[in-house]
């Protein structure tokens, strides 16, 4: 899109086709086939709360299993600041709604310097209708990082092209 002002001509992105596109790309956020890839190859996939109970075993939901070899992925639920009344806000999204939204918002605000936020500041914001602002709290980034998020808000906000 910056190229195209650049050059003088305009564009539109078809937010639908790139949702779609997102979709296909992601399975429709279902990971039935990496299950399969994995019961192909005889390893189990265990869901649900659990912790290292000793060398080689793991329990989870109070189940013990013993393994050769253990994986541990603990996903991840989003940070909501601690904003009086921001919790009890509708439309409030968290990483997972924002990367599964079915239609783009007429305004968007990121709130969160981390790198999730910068990055999906940076990819919605030509799916906006209005505008998307991102704010992030000086020291939220390290040093190396400050610049580039410095001038991801600054696109986001449209105060900087390419």
């Amino acid at each position: 899109m910056q190229g195209a002002r650049k050059a003088g001509v305009s564009a539109q992105v078809d937010v639908q086709a790139a949702l779609a596109w997102r979709d296909f790309m992601v399975s429709n956020h279902s990971d039935a086939g990496q299950e399969r890839w994995l019961a192909d190859r005889g390893i189990d996939l265990l869901r649900g709360t659990g912790r290292l109970a000793g060398t080689g075993v793991v329990e989870v939901e109070g189940v013990r299993r013993t393994a050769e070899h253990i994986v541990v992925a603990t996903g991840a639920d989003p940070v909501v600041p601690a904003t009086p009344g921001l919790r009890e806000l509708e439309g409030v999204w968290g990483t997972r709604e924002a990367t599964s939204m079915k239609a783009a918002p007429r305004r968007l605000l990121v709130l969160g310097g981390g790198s999730a936020g910068v990055e999906f500041a940076q990819v919605v914001r030509p799916l906006v209708v209005r505008r998307c602002s991102s704010r992030a709290p000086s020291g939220c980034f390290p040093a190396s990082l400050r610049r580039w998020a410095r001038r991801s808000a600054r696109r986001c906000a449209g105060t900087e092209s390419s």
